[in-house]
């Protein structure tokens, strides 16, 4: 009897560990960068315009000359360039975005990614962006540039 009381014992024990440390799930994926291009004097979109094509566009890592992981969106006529995986490591970044061979902006990001109790996490010690002028909407996230 004793041993089977051991046995049913240890059993529970085992099944009533929870590795989990009760973190819930994490969203740690590092921010997008999304870029509306717009006229800067009638602030329509250029893409949507036709002056530039999607396929025209090109972003390089300036530092070490890769091609940078974006994408073009195309929805409800809002045609957005998104630069993504910025952050997936504490890096520094430097772009340069061209569309139709014009340089259009750079990028240049300091992120820092740190383990915290259960998730990582993302810090921007510096986000700058340089070569034109630009607007910022910390509500949608969305950087419009202005070009002439």
């Amino acid at each position: 009897m004793k041993k089977l009381f051991l046995l049913t014992t240890i059993t529970l024990a085992m099944f009533s560990c929870n590795d989990d440390d009760d973190c819930g799930a994490c969203n740690d994926a590092p921010q997008s960068f999304t870029f509306d291009i717009v006229d800067s004097d009638t602030r329509e979109n250029l893409f949507t315009n036709g002056t530039y094509d999607p396929d025209q566009i090109e972003i390089v890592n300036i530092f070490n000359g890769d091609p940078a992981n974006f994408q073009y969106v195309d929805s409800n006529n809002l045609n957005y360039i998104q630069i993504n995986n910025i952050g997936l490591e504490t890096e520094i970044v430097s772009m340069r975005v061209t569309i139709a061979n014009d340089s259009i902006f750079g990028l240049f990001v300091d992120t820092e990614r740190i383990q915290k109790e259960c998730c990582f996490e993302n810090i921007y010690n510096e986000i700058q962006v340089s070569g034109s002028e630009y607007e910022y909407d910390t509500i949608s996230d969305l950087y419009t540039i202005l070009v002439d």
